[in-house]
């Protein structure tokens, strides 16, 4: 074994919840109940029915929930299914420095392996702890841009990795086993970024199949499967398939000082976080001049190039999103219905609006450009310019260094509280979502991680 992976093995074996900051312990708290609120919402999406049919027909029942419904299945395809489900509708946490969604992998994944194991919450909290790390080092080791030019979703791609361990992690492999439960994850990491041409689910599918994948590798390696031993940075290895510029040294440098998952960012826009920055600075001129959208001659965004070919191009569909998938990715859209609406949460990005007067009219004021002066600070900083010419002739300015949601400039527990309150109505009352929030609150002292589990089934759908 070389030395990352041996490292990396090491570190997931060892670690125990007693190393772990109280900071990191409330950041694992604050991102599950991040997750359940979009896994809830999220089940009630088209994408995610599609898929919850496709569990019922073809996968076995068992004990595992799917989220938001009464429907029990094995947890892999529990995993699957929570997973599409949670990334439907876009507001889920993201690591900006190695622009992937972990939350939407590694919990599911770790919730179904846990149930399984009948894991205590603690050892929940640790497994939570080692798949968001491994899976943004590895994200932050390929390099953001080099590894979207090879045409791959790094949510994907790294996402296995980080199920992997904290699956492995939770069933009690011995280092042999997740070594050869890493090597085998190798050979699953796929998911490729064309969705963006024509607002494809496939990127909603690909967190359900890395977690759906993280359980099949540790169940393949605890029955003694083999896996290659230097899948991460072999010849052939993970690094130097996917980047044509890998930093191999971050993959271990620091391990352990600090948690990844004390760095991640949480949202309240229901689209592409590419777009939070501009919408935030729309929002904030907007508001604090009281403009009303007739007042509005001309808005120009500059935009991060990373950005450009996800949120703006083609130039003729994002500039004419037919479908609510789209839209997510639609800088105009996401200015237009900002100005109309004065919000851009989950409620403005329905279908009702895409044939809009008011929003095509307004989109067609919407100019983007690609500025050069944002790009030496990606991706530690995904920030904005954003320029409101009126039609009386005030030029209004402003520059969004860090979204909302950003570690700099943060959610509060309440606020977290608030957005998984108004996600989860539609489905569980608020003595149900007392329960749940309790739960998330008290998991360092749960027991059995079933008792956090048991709310989350609906007995009506």
């Amino acid at each position: 074994m070389s030395a990352i992976s041996k490292e990396i093995i090491r570190f997931c074996f060892d670690l125990e919840y007693k190393a772990l900051p109280v900071h990191t312990v409330k950041m694992v708290k604050m991102a599950l109940l991040d997750f359940l609120g979009v896994a809830i919402r999220g089940s009630l999406t088209d994408s995610a029915q599609i898929v919850m049919k496709f569990v019922k027909k073809s996968a076995p029942k068992g004990r595992f929930p799917i989220i938001g419904s009464k429907y029990l299945t094995s947890p892999e395809y529990a995993a699957l299914a929570n997973g599409v489900a949670a990334h439907s509708i876009e507001l889920d946490d993201i690591h900006k420095d190695a622009s992937l969604h972990p939350g939407v992998v590694i919990f599911p994944a770790a919730l179904a392996a846990a149930k399984l194991a009948r894991s205590t919450g603690k050892d929940f909290i640790v497994a939570v702890v080692l798949g968001y790390e491994i899976m943004v080092r590895l994200g932050m080791s390929l390099g953001p841009e080099e590894h979207y030019a090879h045409g791959f979703h790094p949510t994907a791609t790294c996402g296995v990795f980080g199920s992997t361990v904290a699956v492995a992690k939770l069933l009690g492999l011995d280092k042999k086993q997740m070594s050869y439960a890493l090597g085998i994850a190798g050979s699953m990491t796929s998911g490729l970024r064309e969705y963006h041409s024509e607002g494809a689910w496939t990127k909603r599918l690909h967190p359900g199949w890395a977690a759906h994948n993280g359980i099949l590798a540790s169940f393949l390696a605890r029955e003694g499967f083999t896996g290659p031993l230097q899948v991460i940075e072999g010849k052939n290895g993970f690094l130097r398939s996917y980047s044509d510029s890998p930093r191999p040294e971050q993959v271990c440098q620091h391990l352990g000082s600090s948690y990844a998952i004390s760095s991640i960012s949480f949202k309240l826009h229901a689209c592409c976080r590419f777009k939070h920055a501009p919408i935030d600075g729309i929002l904030k001129i907007v508001k604090e001049h009281n403009l009303k959208p007739e007042e509005i001659k001309k808005i120009k965004l500059g935009i991060l190039s990373v950005a450009f070919p996800a949120i703006v191009e083609p130039v003729e569909v994002k500039y004419n999103p037919r479908s609510v998938s789209v839209a997510q990715f639609s800088m105009p859209y996401g200015a237009a219905i900002s100005i109309l609406k004065r919000r851009a949460s989950l409620e403005e990005y329905e279908e009702k609006y895409l044939d809009s007067k008011e929003v095509n009219n307004l989109m067609q004021r919407v100019e983007c450009f690609r500025d050069p002066s944002l790009d030496a600070a990606f991706p530690t900083q995904w920030p904005a310019t954003i320029q409101i010419e009126t039609s009386d002739g005030k030029t209004l300015e402003i520059f969004v260094p860090h979204p909302k949601g950003d570690p700099e400039n943060p959610l509060s527990w309440r606020e977290l509280e608030e957005k998984f309150r108004q996600l989860s109505a539609l489905l569980y009352s608020h003595q149900e979502q007392n329960k749940l929030i309790d739960r998330v609150k008290d998991l360092d002292e749960l027991s059995d991680i079933s008792k956090l589990y048991n709310p989350l089934i609906r007995r009506q759908r």
